[in-house]
């Protein structure tokens, strides 16, 4: 093993796995370092009773960038996208969160919740357009186009 590298990626999560396996398919020298047992951070499926495991963001899965999937070649199918999310009580209270709606909460915290995920939405939106920009310069870039 080489003891120089270009980039030295600190954690082994699902993005520094992403980021070191972009860095490496243009040619760099990569070192990925996690602390944990197991890489994929938060994408690892745990047990979180016995005989009962989750992952902790595959219902997340469907949001990965289209171009990143390509650029790496992975094909995978989703069963399902925009999954709920389902918070249990053990008083039976339980928070179901489907998109910017959610059954479980005050009226209040409920348009709270959907005030932040528009919110969030108009963020993302545009962190995606400067995402998509930056891609391409970086592929005119590499490509010399």
């Amino acid at each position: 093993m080489s003891d120089r590298f270009d980039t030295i990626i600190v954690g082994a999560g699902h993005n520094g796995l992403v980021c070191g396996a972009l860095l490496a398919k243009s040619g760099q020298k990569v070192l990925i370092l996690e602390a944990a047992d197991q890489v994929g951070g938060a994408g690892v499926t745990r047990e979180f009773a016995n005989g009962y495991s989750v992952s902790g963001c595959a219902h997340l899965l469907y949001q990965l960038q289209p171009d990143v999937r390509k650029e790496l070649g992975l094909k995978f199918e989703t069963a399902a996208t925009n999954l709920a999310t389902i918070a249990l009580d053990k008083d039976g209270n339980h928070l179901r969160i489907e998109g910017d709606k959610a059954a479980g909460l005050s009226d209040s915290d409920s348009a709270n919740l959907t005030m932040f995920t528009e919110r969030m939405s108009r963020y993302a939106n545009l962190l995606n357009k400067y995402l998509n920009k930056k891609s391409i310069e970086i592929k005119k870039q590499r490509y010399k186009i």
